[in-house]
């Protein structure tokens, strides 16, 4: 498994006294969709990370320096085709994850500067949607989430893909040394690097100090 390690991973938060201490438990969902599923959204350390996510999530708060306690660097899970396959999988044995049938019609879109795929329940929604382009209609399993991540999803008040929390999941029971899942995506203009600790891995991080620069670039 490939994994990213970070000296310091910086958090966006309106309760920055939060974490002067050990933090073990997550708080409410500020968005009800959560990009990284049930985990603590960090990012680079750097002016540019964290404006980007201020523009992109219309965040405006106080961004603070996470270490580990024991001053190790955090370590966390690449995400990569091959690990997601593998939660997939590992989603479905366990009823986590539901496959279905449905459709795909993909394209690229200028404003975002990146392809867009588009998910539909039925082959003429999916036609419907492309117009003169159904051609690039195409059929595709997609996964819903059982009983146990939409239990998740309420006791954390927040939703994801549910593929994306079974990662999550399977992250923190086959390998629990790690914080969590790296992402490091782009959107549009804006670099925006994303990770997630999990809450297994919270309380081996504190905030040592509020962002206040370049200083803690990981």
């Amino acid at each position: 498994m490939l994994v990213e390690r970070f000296p310091a991973v910086c958090h966006l938060t309106s309760h920055p006294e939060a974490f002067t201490q050990p933090f073990t438990t997550l708080l409410p969902a500020r968005h009800k969709h959560s990009f990284e599923g049930i985990s603590l959204s960090v990012t680079h350390c750097t002016e540019e990370a964290l404006d980007a996510w201020a523009r992109i999530a219309e965040l405006s708060d106080t961004a603070v320096v996470l270490q580990h306690i024991d001053g190790s660097p955090g370590v966390f899970a690449l995400q990569t085709r091959q690990l997601w396959n593998a939660a997939r999988r590992w989603g479905v044995e366990r009823g986590l994850l539901v496959p279905r049938r449905a459709w795909t019609w993909s394209y690229y879109d200028d404003e975002l500067e990146d392809e867009v795929v588009e998910t539909f329940n039925t082959r003429k929604e999916a036609i419907d949607a492309a117009g003169d382009f159904y051609e690039d209609v195409k059929r595709h399993i997609a996964y819903d989430p059982g009983p146990t991540l939409l239990a998740r999803f309420r006791q954390y008040g927040t939703e994801a893909p549910a593929i994306t929390e079974a990662a999550n999941l399977m992250v923190a029971e086959r390998f629990p040394e790690l914080d969590g899942i790296w992402w490091d995506v782009s959107y549009t203009a804006w670099e925006a690097p994303a990770g997630g600790i999990l809450p297994h891995a919270l309380p081996r991080w504190h905030s040592v100090e509020l962002f206040s620069g370049d200083d803690f670039e990981s």
